[in-house]
C-alpha cells in the first residue's frame, strides 16, 4: 500500500488490522464498514493500473541503454544505444495485467470456455476431441 508510506498516513499493518477486524467482528469494529470501503478502493486501483496500460504501450520512452561486452584478448567495449524503453514498458504492462488476473479474477482472469469446468463436476472439466485420430 504506497498509500501508507505517508507520514500522515497509518501504517500498513494498522490498517490491515482495521479491515481485518472489521470483517471479524464487525459489531466492534473502530470503523464500521472499513471493510468494504478498503475492497472498493481496491478494486478502484486495480482499475487505475489497467486503465494505465494503454498510456504504456502507446508512450515512447527515450532511454539509454548501457551494454559492456568483454573482448576475447582482454578489454571491454562500452557500447550505448539511445532509443524507446521497450523492455521496460513491457516488464510495466506484464505487470499490470499479472496484478488484474490474480486480484481482479473475474474481469481479468483466463476464462474457461466449457462449462463443465466451472460446475461441480466431480469428474472435472469435460473435453471434447472432434475430428478424430488421423488414419495409420
Amino acid at each position: 500500500m504506497d498509500i501508507c508510506q505517508d507520514d500522515w498516513i497509518p501504517h500498513t499493518a494498522t490498517v490491515r488490522g482495521w479491515d481485518l477486524r472489521d470483517k471479524s467482528d464487525p459489531d466492534n469494529s473502530p470503523f464500521p464498514g472499513f471493510s468494504a470501503m478498503y475492497a472498493r478502493a481496491r478494486a478502484m486501483q486495480i482499475e487505475q493500473e489497467v486503465d494505465e496500460i494503454r498510456s504504456i504501450a502507446d508512450t515512447a520512452r527515450i532511454g539509454v541503454k548501457v551494454s559492456v561486452k568483454e573482448l576475447p584478448g582482454g578489454g571491454s567495449i562500452r557500447e550505448v544505444t539511445r532509443g524507446d524503453m521497450v523492455e521496460r514498458s513491457r516488464l510495466q504492462l506484464d505487470a499490470r495485467k499479472w496484478r488484474a488476473a490474480k486480484i481482479a479474477k473475474n474481469n481479468y482472469g483466463d476464462r474457461i470456455a466449457d462449462m463443465d469446468a466451472r460446475s461441480d463436476n466431480p469428474e472435472g472439466p469435460r473435453i471434447i476431441i472432434e475430428g478424430g485420430l488421423p488414419d495409420e
